[in-house]
């Protein structure tokens, strides 16, 4: 299981648009066990409704979890989309 912690720079709560579009990447993975931490709340990254339903906002941290056969890639893959999306 890999795991790396990532800090919220969006000035407001996670939108629904930048959420679908990191569901939309996990569920390219699904033989990942994909899982967002934020707020004492966890969520299945590949639920649209279980990322919105952490309500990440600016300065919070996620703690995203990946275990799989391909944890590695899929691990630095959603960071540089959080990053690349300024999220």
């Amino acid at each position: 299981m890999k795991k790396e912690k990532y800090t919220l720079t969006e000035k407001s709560q996670l939108s629904a648009q930048n959420a679908a579009k990191i569901v939309a990447l996990c569920k390219e993975y699904t033989e990942e066990k994909i899982i967002f931490h934020s707020n004492d709340r966890l969520g299945d990254a590949h639920s649209l409704f279980n990322i919105i339903n952490l309500e990440a906002k600016q300065g919070d941290e996620l703690l995203i979890e990946v275990e799989g056969p391909k944890e590695e890639k899929v691990i630095k893959k959603i960071i540089n989309t959080l990053k690349e999306l300024e999220i």
